[in-house]
């Protein structure tokens, strides 16, 4: 019986991305809503919850961190069990970290504080719920590809859990494992943008064109990522 890897779904994400050169699909904006909040869970999940939201960890890590803290404003994800420290609220709601720890503090928004960080469920984050997953079933190409970088990024909390097989080695907390797999995230961003810019209302084409811009200068950011990682190989 066949078991489906990371370095699978991340072919599959590449071919789905690159079959949206081939075709001129109207994209509503409710199916870019959908793939922009994925694209983002799934970075969020690489980086890994620890590295965000543990001071001495954001620090040792602070390249991986910083890309998931540019992106702009990002959309609240549909993934209910998903948590964010302040800062990434922060991002979310458009305001300071300070802003969203005073709210916090009156009451205003309800989170859970472990002596280090603060920690709020997605689904109390204002707004919560406006953005839809992507419809399983469908065969649009921008929905199909949303699907996988979903299952990707319920892979990568999945893989987090797990024990690893070489003791003191875990690819998920590793930076020099993680920063080619979020490359090729960031690279299938770019050409879903692209996609979406052309193929989107005119009046909502400012949110594919700030992820494109985004995502160009994150690849940017990492910096030289050509090299072997246990995560982008199958057994």
């Amino acid at each position: 019986m066949s078991t489906t890897t990371i370095a699978d779904l991340l072919d599959r994400a590449e071919s789905l991305a690159r079959s949206l050169r081939a075709t001129d699909a109207g994209t509503t904006t409710d199916q870019w809503r959908a793939f922009d909040s994925t694209a983002y869970r799934l970075l969020h999940e690489l980086v890994g919850p620890e590295r965000v939201g543990n001071h001495d960890q954001a620090i040792s890590h602070a390249r991986l961190g910083r890309v998931v803290n540019d992106y702009p404003s990002p959309l609240t994800t549909p993934t209910p069990q998903a948590t964010y420290n302040a800062q990434q609220a922060a991002s979310h709601l458009g305001v300071s970290p300070a802003a969203v720890i005073a709210q916090i503090r009156r009451q205003w928004l309800p989170a859970t504080y472990d002596g280090r960080r603060y920690s709020i469920k997605a689904t109390d984050l204002p707004g919560a719920g406006d953005v839809q997953q992507a419809d399983p079933v469908s065969t649009h190409p921008v929905d199909r590809l949303s699907c996988t970088l979903g299952a990707l990024a319920d892979m990568a909390v999945a893989e987090r859990s797990r024990t690893t097989t070489i003791p003191g080695f875990d690819p998920l907390r590793d930076d020099t494992q993680v920063a080619p797999v979020m490359a090729r995230v960031l690279a299938i961003t770019v050409a879903a943008a692209r996609h979406g810019l052309a193929n989107i209302s005119l009046q909502n084409a400012d949110r594919p064109l700030a992820i494109a811009q985004y995502a160009e200068h994150a690849l940017d950011a990492l910096g030289d990522v050509d090299r072997p990682t246990q995560l982008n190989s199958n057994p």
